[in-house]
């Protein structure tokens, strides 16, 4: 969504500014570069959203599986999962 990423600049722009992490301006270089390559028209408007429909299903890009979960966070999703079941 167009506002989650406008967040996230306005954000991380902030906290950069309290802090000169590299990482945070990083964040917010990569965060619009990717709203100018993805989320704005050949017009220049800018997309509220990005379609969630890939081959067909919702989502299926954006939704991970368990054991995909499992694969990439380890023991630490047990962690997660108590805190959020």
């Amino acid at each position: 969504m167009l506002y989650d990423n406008a967040q996230l600049v306005s954000l991380y722009c902030e906290a950069y500014q309290f802090k000169q992490d590299p990482l945070y301006k990083q964040i917010v270089c990569e965060t619009l570069e990717f709203v100018s390559r993805e989320m704005t028209s050949p017009e220049g408007a800018f997309y509220s959203a990005l379609d969630a429909d890939s081959e067909g299903e919702e989502g299926k890009y954006y939704v991970w599986t368990k054991d995909e979960l499992k694969k990439y966070w380890g023991t630490t999703l047990n962690y997660f999962q108590n805190i959020l079941m």
